[in-house]
């Protein structure tokens, strides 16, 4: 068998398809040889010359309604090695967009050809084998009765179709928790739909309204402004679009709340945006709990201040600034003899010690811009952003002082740090660092318990 006849059942069944879609008219007429001929299902339509029938097809393609092809039976009958025959049957009904009712049952026999490589149609032949009004002589009883039945039928498809949908509704209403709404934008009324919590099987809703709701928006009492012009623009380039915004949400007391919102806009045949539907879930819990397990990560778990990564990202990002305002101070910081407290007494209770250190450091920085972290082992650090060499000096010796008063650790708990100043040492976190942390050996050298700033040595 020619390789190509394996196409031709779906080949004829896509002719089909488009022939009664009433769209794509030119489309079959250029699967047609020149030597087409046709015998169709109503009376006037036999043809043997392509010219009539492309003119007949072109006439009645604008008259037809679009219609839905279902129920197809199609059979390769027989084959030679250059034509074949494909024999079939279906059903028609118009599509519901054509505002009437119409079924047939037709059979159909397609002559196919190959030319150059392409399948074509040679001759076509449909016919109608329900075409009872033509057999009764006073009345079409049979038909009238077809008809009926045809048209129960349909009745009785829609409404089971209908009640598949309103226990789809049940079921999904049962289990969503978003909030739905409507605004009409040439009411300017906004509805929302919410579900009462411990409905049970009742699945009854809240309905809220709200007139004048563009006002409402541009005081900024419903949604935040900010987040309200983020949301206009993201639909201006989309008809739909999903984002986070902070909302005032009824059941928690009309509070702020942060919610996820998906939003559609529905146009009319103009164009204009007609009304915008969608929900909105409160995800406050979620976000704080995201939040938290952001923070955790971006913090020591001993002593709850910034790791090494996140004190190295937040100075490099301030850095910047401090070196156009010509101010800035790094500052490592360095327990002493803190081996000796955990050989002695342990690592319970060197960690203890470390915990104190850093409860010191952040009460000598309350109400100072800055930034503390513990970057490994006893060793710390403070970036003061608008700190000169007189401010940093000052804030190392105050908390030297406070961590002298720490009790519980069998004598005085002494510090000894390192400082490097931005733009005059270097321009980096890492720059700095590495120069402050040269200060902070020498100041151990020294004797610790003291504060070393950067000289040529160091840099």
């Amino acid at each position: 068998m020619n390789p190509l006849f394996g196409q031709a059942i779906e080949f004829v069944a896509d002719t089909v398809r488009l022939f009664y879609s009433g769209t794509a008219i030119d489309v079959v007429l250029s699967r047609f040889t020149d030597d087409f001929s046709w015998i169709g299902a109503g009376e006037v339509e036999f043809f043997t010359d392509k010219a009539a029938i492309v003119a007949y097809f072109v006439e009645q393609a604008p008259l037809t309604p679009a219609c839905v092809v279902s129920d197809e039976e199609f059979c390769l009958a027989s084959t030679t090695s250059e034509t074949c025959l494909v024999m079939g049957r279906y059903r028609v009904r118009t599509d519901e967009s054509a505002g009437m009712v119409l079924e047939e049952h037709q059979r159909c026999s397609y002559y196919l050809v190959e030319s150059d490589g392409r399948l074509l149609i040679r001759h076509v032949h449909v016919s109608n084998p329900y075409q009872a009004m033509k057999d009764e002589l006073y009345f079409p009883f049979e038909a009238g009765a077809q008809s009926y039945e045809y048209l129960q039928r349909l009745l009785r498809e829609k409404t089971q179709t209908l009640e598949l949908e309103r226990e789809r509704y049940r079921i999904a209403l049962r289990s969503v928790t978003d909030v739905l709404f409507e605004y009409d934008n040439v009411q300017d009324v906004l509805v929302e739909y919410e579900r009462i919590s411990g409905s049970g099987e009742e699945l009854s809703s809240e309905e809220r309204r709200f007139p004048c709701y563009s006002d409402m928006i541009k005081k900024g009492t419903r949604m935040r402004t900010e987040d309200y012009a983020r949301l206009s623009e993201a639909l201006q380039s989309e008809d739909s679009a999903v984002m986070e915004v902070r909302h005032v949400v009824p059941t928690h007391g009309g509070e702020w709340r942060w919610v996820r919102i998906h939003v559609t806009l529905l146009r009319d045949r103009n164009g204009s945006v007609a009304k915008t539907v969608g929900s909105w879930k409160d995800i406050t819990d979620e976000r704080r709990l995201i939040d938290d397990l952001v923070d955790q990560a971006r913090r020591d778990p001993l002593t709850k201040l910034f790791n090494q990564g996140t004190v190295s990202s937040l100075v490099d990002r301030a850095l910047p600034a401090c070196l156009a305002n010509g101010c800035g101070a790094l500052l490592v910081f360095d327990v002493d003899d803190f081996k000796l407290v955990n050989d002695t007494f342990g690592h319970p209770v060197g960690d203890d010690l470390l915990v104190h250190v850093a409860q010191a450091m952040e009460s000598t920085l309350e109400g100072e811009a800055r930034t503390a972290a513990r970057v490994g082992g006893d060793e710390f650090v403070v970036f003061l952003p608008d700190a000169d060499r007189s401010r940093a000096w000052e804030f190392a010796c105050e908390l030297g002082r406070k961590a002298e008063c720490l009790q519980g650790f069998d004598g005085p708990v002494t510090l000894s740090a390192g400082c490097a100043l931005a733009g005059l040492d270097a321009d980096t976190y890492e720059g700095l660092f590495r120069v402050a942390d040269r200060a902070l050996y020498r100041a151990k050298r020294e004797g610790k318990n003291r504060v070393r700033f950067v000289d040529v040595s160091d840099r």
